[in-house]
């Protein structure tokens, strides 16, 4: 019995999502499921706030937070949830994600079941770019193949 893989290509601003039907055999793009960030989630600018004292030099940060984390939070809650209503739907078995570090912890963290029950092995590398081919030898490199 072949299981459905899907392997999901994410950064914090888009998200492509490839299928395979038979384990090792061709990845197929499905670009219906394809994710990008919305423009509301994009950040204007990487610039923190900054509040000037009114007397003094002082200066200080309004807030700790990135503008460009918290789009990048925003977009992959997004992927996340796209994914557990797939996963619900059985549209899938088994995912695998490929993100950079740091698009990959939240992903992680965010999934939930049944798409985290599905989660069968992970990449910590941006394969956003990459052609079919190039994402199906790096498949199979995680696998071991």
């Amino acid at each position: 019995m072949n299981e459905v893989t899907w392997i999901v290509a994410a950064d914090g601003r888009q998200a492509d999502v490839y299928e395979e039907r038979r384990r090792g055999g061709p990845l197929q793009r499905l670009a219906e499921r394809a994710l990008h960030a919305e423009d509301s989630e994009q950040p204007k600018s990487r610039q923190r706030a900054t509040v000037h004292n009114r007397f003094g030099f002082g200066r200080h940060s309004a807030g700790d937070e990135d503008v460009v984390e918290l789009s990048e939070a925003r977009f992959l809650e997004r992927v996340s949830d796209a994914l557990e209503r797939w996963a619900k739907a059985g549209l899938y078995d088994q995912l695998v994600v490929m993100a950079p570090p740091r698009a990959l912890g939240h992903l992680r963290r965010a999934l939930k079941s049944p798409a985290a029950e599905r989660l069968v092995l992970t990449d910590n590398h941006d394969r956003v770019m990459l052609e079919v081919e190039a994402l199906r030898r790096h498949l199979r490199t995680l696998r071991g193949q």
